[in-house]
């Protein structure tokens, strides 16, 4: 077991820390006219994406890739935004599709229901201890 096993780190605080981190490095690298924000505008899009791509391959534990879904198409959105693609105010239809899309699957049961989220996530936590 190591460090990082340990129940008493709060990721949610290592998250919020990684990402005060970044936003200082980009306000840095812009008051040394190294890098403009707006090169970070279209990088971050990309960055949410493959976030949520991850949590969909690798979900921190049971029920997260639905959040990896929602992230990974915000990305998206956000990112076809930057390219002049699609207007971000005009993509609300693509987040009314993947909601039908989910709860359909999980009707037919290609996608588990939130009571089989719930027992899986019981369960984890019990193998954990």
């Amino acid at each position: 077991m190591d460090e990082f096993d340990d129940s008493n780190i709060h990721t949610g605080h290592v998250v919020f820390g990684t990402v005060l981190i970044v936003l200082g490095s980009v306000f840095l690298l812009d008051r040394l006219h190294i890098v403009a924000p707006w090169v970070f505008a279209l990088w971050f899009p990309l960055f949410l994406v493959i976030f949520g791509l991850s949590r969909i391959v690798w979900p921190s534990r049971p029920g997260k890739q639905i959040a990896g879904v929602w992230i990974a198409l915000f990305g998206g959105v956000l990112l076809l935004d930057q390219l002049d693609i699609l207007k971000a105010r005009e993509s609300w239809p693509v987040f009314v599709i993947m909601a039908g899309l989910i709860m359909t699957f999980r009707a037919v049961g290609w996608l588990p229901s939130r009571q089989d989220v719930i027992n899986e996530r019981r369960h984890w936590r019990e193998a954990r201890r």
